[in-house]
């Protein structure tokens, strides 16, 4: 590899790292902001405040975390409630 191609491949790295880097500071302040403002804080919420994907959301749930995340569907529903 030439210094020219090597020095490519480090910049590519350095924009795939200050991508990640802003995007989990979106998600991370719209996390904030659901909280805030008393909203559920869910994929769906998260992808309306950021604009981003959902695959991009679930990506980093990591950051979102169980205990934040509510999932709901109507079998997870239908269990806590006993119907």
């Amino acid at each position: 590899m030439t210094q020219n191609e090597s020095t490519k491949v480090t910049h590519v790295q350095q924009l795939a790292t200050l991508r990640r880097r802003t995007t989990k500071q979106l998600i991370q302040n719209a996390i904030t902001y659901l909280k805030q403002s008393n909203r559920p804080i869910t994929v769906s919420e998260i992808v309306s405040v950021t604009g981003l994907s959902k695959a991009t959301v679930y990506r980093y749930r990591e950051i979102i975390g169980e205990d934040n995340l509510r999932n709901y569907t109507k079998f997870s529903d239908s269990i806590k409630t006993g119907d």
